[in-house]
């Protein structure tokens, strides 16, 4: 009598193996742009929080001292805090900017109080909220903590607005002149005066200041007062009537290389925190009247919400 014996096979044939393969690639190529749609709701969602932070911490120091922090006016170098008997000045006289005026609102009040001769310390220490997740950036470059974000100067202006008349400047932080803003000065509504937003930086910048340009923006970070790392425009020609207004761009767009320009890495549009403490994301390519109208804060124009 005839046997028959059935083997099982124990390997995939060649053409079933790169079915498979075809198979898990078209699966991959499907859930990578899901991971990275979710990570980066995430991410705005953080930047959305920070933003918040921001102005709720902006809001509990005009409720103290009842009027905005300053930009400061100088410098964040070792030993340039202005300190009155010790204890760090308020905004009618620091140097050092609003990032570091904001830290007792924002339950940083030892770092703020910091003793004298501990700048460098200062310096150095990231604040979380100053960092949006989708640039992913260093926090700390070549000893210096930098930042995120900017406070919004007004629709034109530099950092030699430092001699400018504080009643000239159109945004909502002015140099530290002894002269800071109320809320009574935002003419122009809470609601349709950008106070904080997302500044832009060229992604090659992002963790490298040997390449160029990426120094002048983060050389001095979060501490700085009244610079381009923590101040931002509309308009960054000079000090003048405005004539050429610089919309917000994305990090993949190379700018001009010293900033003072609002922007972010997300793709379409970026952070803004108005003066009322509205949070709100904002198009790249709003019309470039509306965008100087949102960063004025008395030139009595109406803010086409639309863009926002």
């Amino acid at each position: 009598m005839s046997h028959y014996y059935s083997r099982s096979r124990s390997a995939f044939t060649l053409i079933e193996l790169l079915v498979v393969i075809a198979i898990i690639a078209i699966l991959i190529a499907l859930l990578v742009p899901a991971v990275q749609k979710v990570r980066e709701a995430a991410a705005v969602t953080q930047c959305r929080n920070n933003l918040k932070q921001m102005g709720i911490a902006i809001h509990a120091h005009h409720d103290g001292h009842k009027s905005f922090p300053s930009g400061g006016r100088g410098p964040s170098v070792a030993g340039g805090r202005t300190l009155v008997n010790g204890v760090p000045a308020d905004y009618s006289d620091q140097t050092w900017g609003w990032c570091y005026q904001i830290l007792p609102y924002i339950d940083q009040g030892p770092l703020w109080s910091t003793p004298a001769g501990q700048d460098a310390a200062i310096i150095a220490s990231p604040m979380p909220f100053l960092y949006c997740p989708t640039r992913n950036r260093l926090t700390v470059v070549q000893g210096i903590a930098v930042s995120d974000y900017a406070g919004n100067g007004g629709s034109y202006g530099n950092w030699g607005s430092l001699t400018v008349p504080t009643n000239s400047l159109d945004g909502p932080f002015v140099p530290t002149t002894g002269n800071p803003l109320t809320m009574a000065a935002i003419t122009d509504g809470t609601s349709n005066t950008l106070l904080v937003g997302e500044k832009w930086l060229y992604y090659q910048w992002y963790d490298d200041r040997t390449s160029g340009g990426g120094s002048c923006i983060d050389n001095e970070g979060w501490c700085n007062g009244w610079d381009n790392d923590t101040i931002c425009f509309s308009g960054t020609t000079s000090y003048a009537a405005p004539n050429d207004i610089v919309l917000p761009i994305q990090d993949t767009t190379l700018g001009w290389s010293c900033g003072l320009v609002f922007g972010s890495a997300h793709a379409g549009s970026f952070g803004c925190m108005m003066c009322d403490g509205s949070v709100h994301f904002v198009t790249y390519n709003l019309n470039p009247t509306n965008w100087h109208n949102l960063c004025s804060r008395n030139d009595g124009q109406e803010v086409d919400e639309s863009g926002f």
